[in-house]
């Protein structure tokens, strides 16, 4: 007897429809409209805005192995922040009564596998890698239908992370999906048709997925090498020495808030405080420039900072405690930001404050920004009193007072300062 056709999900609400909270994940079933529309491996396919994530969940113990529950998981879009299908899964995973009763029991494994339509975009990765970390129980296995992204090396940075994490990442094959068929959509008894070009484009994904996760080895030998180069010549290299001021156009150019265009050096202006008989002093101040020397002017301060100030005469001073602020024309990149966030955590004698004029934040420096916020760094736009303070401290002004640009608050400040709230704590 055929088996009765059960619904599918639900489509988009209508207009004047007010949408209830979201019940169904997850679900037991795909249909098959959906299935072909969501999980064709075409490389840029239109209107697939959304991910659906097919989960098999397998338990073992002693040796034995038994499946826990397969399902179907989508986005969440309302009724509150919209929630990622990998984040659902996590979520949903983390209350069942066989997770919870295995935390007692570290006897027990889980083995995971998601099939997704979309792999997984870089702020899902990095939290299903600390789920991982945290879990190490639990075995995970992501085969994706397409790439989300990849030519952003911010998106490839998070497939590497999560093959770093111990998770297995690869590209659906044409077996996958006719299993996927087999074990997830409402109709098994239609066969499965192969659309045309499903092998082709297997292939050339996984060899992109390939290279992306090949990257990394090359990547870790590249700065190896240059880590050992830099170790080599760090004897010939002059310690960088910062200047005492900077002239009024140098300032006005490099520091405004509001045109990107042409500004391609960055300027940071420095103050470090000791403390001293309870309070603290003003010690040293200047301003560095990344163009005049070969690492970035984030660089540049942490050499003289560790030859003048935490190391003078070649005596480390690591029981004071100091307070270092900076100005700078832009945010750091993510090398630099990873370096200084070393240093922190290296160094917690050291506080440091960042008030960046302006976001430099493609690609993978997002992810800079919130390492230095882990590491104790506090990161900020810099306020227009920020300005006018670099301007008193910082610029040969001859005694000119500093004049405000149009819209340096309104349409600058306010806009960074939001949108990197939203890089920071989204």
């Amino acid at each position: 007897m055929q088996r009765q056709r059960r619904r599918g999900p639900r489509a988009r609400p209508r207009q004047h429809f007010t949408p209830v909270p979201w019940p169904r994940n997850p679900m037991r079933w795909l249909s098959l409209d959906y299935f072909y529309f969501h999980f064709t491996n075409w490389p840029n396919p239109k209107g697939r805005n959304g991910c659906y994530l097919c989960y098999q969940v397998k338990r073992t113990q002693e040796g034995l192995s038994w499946d826990v529950g397969t399902g179907v998981f989508e986005n969440e879009f309302y009724p509150k922040k919209p929630v990622h299908t990998e984040i659902c899964f996590l979520n949903w995973f983390k209350t069942q009564q066989a997770f919870l009763a295995q935390n007692l029991s570290r006897e027990e494994n889980y083995h995971v596998t998601w099939f997704m339509s979309w792999s997984p975009c870089f702020q899902c990765a990095r939290q299903v890698v600390a789920f991982l970390r945290d879990h190490k129980h639990v075995q995970l296995s992501i085969f994706a239908a397409r790439l989300y992204y990849s030519r952003s090396p911010q998106y490839q940075q998070g497939l590497r992370s999560l093959q770093g994490a111990g998770a297995q990442v690869a590209i659906m094959t044409p077996a996958d999906f006719a299993f996927c068929w087999d074990i997830f959509v409402d109709d098994p008894l239609r066969p499965f048709r192969y659309w045309k070009g499903i092998y082709i484009n297997s292939c050339s994904l996984s060899k992109s997925l390939e290279d992306i996760l090949r990257s990394s080895v090359v990547v870790a030998k590249e700065w190896t090498a240059e880590m050992q180069q830099q170790h080599r010549n760090q004897d010939l290299t002059p310690v960088p020495r910062p200047r005492p001021r900077i002239k009024p156009k140098t300032f006005d150019f490099n520091f405004q808030n509001i045109d990107s265009y042409g500004r391609k050096s960055t300027f940071l202006c420095f103050k470090v405080e000791r403390w001293e008989n309870g309070s603290f002093l003003g010690y040293q101040k200047g301003v560095f420039r990344n163009q005049l020397y070969s690492d970035h002017a984030e660089l540049c301060f942490l050499d003289w900072f560790c030859d003048v100030v935490l190391s003078p005469d070649e005596i480390p001073c690591p029981d004071v405690q100091y307070r270092v602020t900076w100005y700078i024309s832009w945010s750091p990149c993510f090398e630099c930001a990873e370096q200084v966030a070393h240093f922190l955590k290296e160094n917690r004698n050291v506080d440091l404050c960042i008030s960046a004029a302006r976001l430099y934040y493609e690609n993978e420096d997002v992810q800079g920004l919130r390492d230095l916020v882990d590491a104790g760094a506090q990161v900020a736009m810099m306020a227009p009193e920020d300005f006018k303070y670099c301007w008193d401290n910082f610029v040969y002004h001859w005694g000119w007072r500093f004049n405000y640009w149009n819209n340096i608050c309104q349409n600058s400040y306010y806009i960074l300062q939001e949108k990197l709230d939203e890089i920071l704590w989204d």
